[in-house]
């Protein structure tokens, strides 16, 4: 956790509650888990899953961030990234990848990311090649380059390039 509680009770007030004040306790209550090794209460889960798959970029910002770390120690808070990598919604698909660390398990990122590359949005196939080269995933150049044969999005095309490009490199 690279946070202080000053500082996400501040970022709480000023850019949760305007948006999704219903979320506020849930994401606070979810901070303390992280930071004090607890686990998190059925009802703050469910907040947190909500506040992770919302619409608004700072909700989401720092709900993605938490839930990735409660999911390297909490089964069900990884299937409840698995399952917003299969939501009928873009923005709560595009936030499942936002969700992924470096300590999620191989698998489940190889298939969210590997998902979100041939996905119908373009955000979020833009997302899914920006994530594989945060995570860092050699294993999905194929897939990027797969994708990248039919991308239709020029923006997206560009950064899968570079992830293609990026991954590549890391290999050599």
């Amino acid at each position: 956790m690279l946070y202080e509680k000053p500082y996400i009770e501040e970022f709480l007030a000023r850019f949760v509650r305007p948006k999704r004040p219903d979320l506020e306790a849930s994401l606070s209550e979810t901070f303390d888990a992280l930071k004090f090794g607890t686990p998190l209460s059925e009802m703050a889960l469910a907040g947190l899953v909500e506040a992770a798959s919302d619409r608004h970029t700072t909700v989401y910002e720092v709900a993605t961030e938490f839930l990735g770390e409660v999911a390297e120690s909490d089964g069900i808070a990884l299937r409840m990234i698995q399952n917003m990598a299969v939501s009928p919604h873009a923005h709560v698909r595009h936030n499942a990848l936002l969700s992924l660390t470096e300590k999620t398990p191989l698998q489940v990122c190889l298939e969210i990311i590997r998902g979100g590359l041939i996905d119908k949005s373009s955000r979020v196939r833009r997302k899914a090649a920006d994530w594989a080269i945060r995570l860092p995933l050699q294993s999905v150049a194929p897939d990027i380059s797969n994708a990248l044969k039919t991308e239709s999005n020029s923006e997206t095309a560009f950064v899968m390039s570079e992830a293609l490009k990026a991954l590549q490199a890391e290999e050599s």
